[in-house]
């Protein structure tokens, strides 16, 4: 009997640890042009916006949601622009997300220069309700891209090592 109940404790600590974490899983999107690592697995939802009268942009998210935490990675291309119709001046696009996310009713706590992808991109840390939102952003003014890569938690938690792992691990292929 000892040995039966050493047995189902070792095992219940076995799947206590695997149980743990989230199980991360590479996600390569060839035609989306990245790759990533995603604690679930991602679905894809997308937005179109008309900016002009023949400019739109498209912005397509891949997120998932697991452990009260929601990580998503998204891509917002223009389309049917010509040259010196759409630009983009990093300044005015980092005060325009202070403007969506302060009318969205979120109150920023941090603001940083970080790396995404192996570029320059401007971090924010805010607050809504009781979530925390870590964004990062970067343009790809090459391509006229714009990535946003988000972590956001309940309970205004950190990003933490889970949110660190997931930026890290994004790629740009093209």
């Amino acid at each position: 009997m000892k040995r039966v109940s050493w047995l189902i404790m070792v095992c219940f600590a076995m799947t206590l640890l695997v149980g743990c974490g989230p199980s991360w899983r590479d996600y390569n999107n060839e035609k989306a042009g990245f790759n990533a690592e995603f604690p679930c697995g991602p679905e894809s939802s997308s937005d179109f916006q008309r900016i002009s009268q023949t400019a739109s942009l498209k912005s397509t998210t891949y997120a998932c949601n697991v452990s009260g935490s929601r990580y998503g990675f998204s891509i917002s291309s223009y389309s049917n622009w010509s040259p010196g119709e759409v630009t983009f001046d990093m300044e005015k696009g980092i005060k325009s997300a202070r403007s969506s996310l302060k009318a969205a009713g979120a109150s920023i706590v941090e603001e940083n220069e970080v790396e995404l992808a192996g570029s320059s991109a401007h971090e924010f840390i805010a607050d809504k309700d009781d979530v925390r939102s870590t964004l990062r952003i970067f343009v790809d003014m090459d391509e006229m891209k714009i990535y946003t890569a988000e972590v956001a938690r309940k309970g205004n938690k950190a990003s933490g090592e889970d949110g660190e792992r997931f930026f890290k691990s994004i790629e740009i292929i093209e």
